[in-house]
């Protein structure tokens, strides 16, 4: 028994200073489980920083790419001299816009990967929040500018159609004054449809001029340059005088409408000249007539005559005139018929 004692109680003792195999497998487990929290926490780090450098790789190509493309954008300045100039333009600038499109939605996919990143708990928080802010507000730049430069082309449009209307009435309405007959205008029929014409002409004034020169320079400021304003002037001007030849002709042709030919009407003879000279019979009219071609033929012989000698005595005058007759004496003397010839005009 005595000896039973010690050797049970060495063994007793020897047995509790072993680690139990409950305890180690506890620790084991425990061990285990630290390990795989550390790993997951480093895996995801690593995760989280491979993320990260394929994020700032990204923002490094987007952003060089948007600088260039606003850029690019910036120097659409022009807008245009002529309407098939400015319809150029904004053909160039949906191209470039449809080109730099691609660029665009890459810098906005990768600032939603980056809000994505962000809300995941991403270890550099404040590196990616900054970047995306940034990549957001060149997408919006460049949007904002292509707007703008497409707003400005339009409104360049618009005033180079108003101008190009304005031309082609001022052209049409030079044409139909040129294609007026001159001749046919005379009358008053022609001068009254060559009025209805202008009048119908005038009437498409208000949808096709331009109306008032301060009113144009104040809707398009923004785009108007000295050339493109020395342009309105010289359509402006081609307009007002376009419209002063209407003007005179309206004028000349209203004057040519409204004069009336006077009709010359029958006057019925008076009935005391009809009491005085009764009619004769056609014997005694014939033999009047004969009389009368007669009576004229002697009386225009004389008269012939007398010409003649008026002419000669005209001569002889001169002659008394210059010393040749005797004083007082008359230089009508020598032609005494001329007292008896009757100076009755002829008929």
């Amino acid at each position: 028994m005595g000896c039973c004692g010690p050797r049970g109680g060495g063994w007793s003792t020897a047995h509790e200073g072993r680690p139990c195999p409950g305890r180690l497998l506890a620790q084991l487990n425990e061990t285990e489980a630290a390990f795989d929290e550390f790993w997951a926490k480093h895996q995801q780090k690593l995760e989280q920083c491979l993320q990260l450098r394929h994020f700032e790789q990204g923002f490094r190509e987007v952003k060089a790419i948007l600088d260039t493309v606003c850029q690019k954008v910036a120097t659409f300045t022009d807008i245009g001299n002529s309407l098939a100039h400015v319809e150029h333009l904004l053909r160039d600038l949906a191209s470039f816009e449809e080109k730099s499109g691609v660029a665009v939605e890459r810098a906005r996919a990768l600032s939603l990967d980056g809000e994505q990143l962000i809300e995941n708990k991403h270890y550099a928080v404040d590196s990616i929040r900054p970047k995306c802010q940034e990549l957001r507000h060149l997408c919006n730049q460049f949007s904002a500018e292509i707007v703008r430069r497409r707003g400005l082309l339009s409104k360049s449009l618009e005033l180079h159609r108003r101008l190009e209307t304005s031309l082609k009435w001022c052209d049409e309405g030079i044409y139909l004054l040129a294609s007026q007959p001159v001749d046919k205008c005379q009358s008053q029929d022609g001068a009254e449809a060559a009025l209805q014409e202008i009048e119908k002409f005038l009437e498409t004034s208000a949808e096709n001029k331009i109306q008032e020169l301060n009113t144009i320079y104040k809707e398009y400021e923004s785009i108007l340059n000295q050339d493109l304003m020395e342009h309105v002037r010289k359509v402006f001007q081609k307009q007002a005088s376009m419209e002063e030849v209407f003007h005179r002709r309206q004028a000349s042709l209203k004057k040519l409408a409204a004069r009336q030919t006077r009709p010359v009407q029958p006057v019925a003879p008076r009935p005391e000249a009809l009491a005085k000279s009764p009619c004769p019979s056609p014997g005694i009219r014939r033999g009047s007539e004969n009389s009368s071609s007669e009576g004229g033929a002697l009386r225009r012989g004389p008269y012939r005559r007398a010409k003649s000698e008026m002419s000669e005595s005209r001569q002889g005058r001169s002659s008394c005139r210059g010393g040749g007759g005797e004083p007082g004496q008359s230089c009508a003397e020598g032609l005494p018929w001329l007292e008896h010839v009757s100076w009755s005009p002829t008929t």
